[in-house]
């Protein structure tokens, strides 16, 4: 009875078997596999927020340049609108669809029939051939419900780009009126 019990106090003090030591390689790979994903995806997603704080910096500006048009006076009213207005509304300065981002023209508005042909320059010093534009006007009604605001209009700007098969849209809103 005592050989065996020196013989398993003996198989104790061996170390690791090959089972276990296959267990902690096995535990060792996941962890590390997991660590490398969350580095992948972090990196993606500074990627991401790079683009999208582009794309709202372009919206920003584009609106920022329909109020300055206005404010300067260098448009009337009528102009905020796209080419392609429907027929009871007097046709704009602005394309219809998304536009590349090209480089404002001598109205300093973005989007609009003079732009180009440069496409404009991001932060990074990059051009943003990546990105493309849309500005789209809509009517506002009055209280009543049924009568358009003549002198009012929502304006909705949306920059879209591509990251890899990924399309995102930065989309903003605010509202335009004669009045400054």
């Amino acid at each position: 009875m005592g050989i065996v019990t020196r013989s398993a106090a003996h198989m104790r003090r061996k170390g690791f078997s090959l089972m276990e030591a296959l267990v902690a390689a096995m535990i060792l790979t996941v962890g590390l596999l997991s660590v490398a994903s969350v580095f992948s995806t972090s990196l993606a997603l500074v990627k991401y927020s790079e683009e999208d704080s582009i794309a709202r910096q372009e919206a920003q500006a584009m609106i920022e340049s329909i109020f300055a048009a206005r404010n300067s006076g260098a448009h009337p009213f009528s102009d905020f609108q796209s080419k392609n207005a429907p027929i009871s509304i007097p046709a704009g300065i602005f394309q219809d669809g998304y536009q590349p981002a090209l480089q404002p023209g001598p109205d300093g508005i973005m989007n609009t029939y003079d732009d180009g042909p440069a496409f404009e320059v991001g932060p990074d010093g990059k051009q943003l051939s990546n990105f493309r534009r849309m500005i789209q006007f809509n009517p506002v009604l009055l209280q009543d419900g049924v009568t358009i605001d003549p002198n009012t209009r929502q304006v909705q700007v949306f920059v879209q780009y591509n990251i890899g098969n990924l399309t995102r849209t930065y989309t903003q809103v605010t509202y335009i009126s004669t009045y400054r």
